[in-house]
């Protein structure tokens, strides 16, 4: 039997409490984890150094924003809208994208590392 890394991570987030964010609370500098992004609007955001662990965004609408030195690690992406989004030497590990509309996203520079695209 083949080992599925998509059904790991999925299991693994299924038994995290999340605490949900607002866009507020997504700034520059800042390292959260076991957070939750549902339906926030980061359109045309530019966030660095940010940090984020064991994390779910559904539904968050971040066509054309920039992300600079983004960290993330167990992270799942859930029908989101990235269209254009720049992930300037940012670092993946075990993220997945499922359903996400990801046309133009500019991974110039990032690491991905376990990195599943659906």
């Amino acid at each position: 039997m083949v080992d599925n890394p998509t059904h790991r991570l999925r299991d693994e987030l299924a038994s995290v409490s999340f605490l949900p964010l607002r866009e507020t609370d997504v700034t520059d500098d800042v390292d959260l984890s076991a957070v939750l992004l549902s339906n926030l609007n980061l359109q045309s955001a530019s966030r660095s150094q940010v940090s984020l662990e064991q994390a779910i965004f559904r539904d968050v609408q971040a066509a054309t924003s920039s992300w600079h030195d983004l960290r993330l690690e167990q992270v799942l992406f859930h029908r989101c809208l990235l269209n254009n989004v720049q992930f300037a030497a940012c670092r993946f590990d075990r993220v997945e994208f499922h359903g996400c509309q990801l046309t133009g996203v500019n991974f110039a520079n990032a690491q991905l590392h376990d990195t599943l695209f659906r």
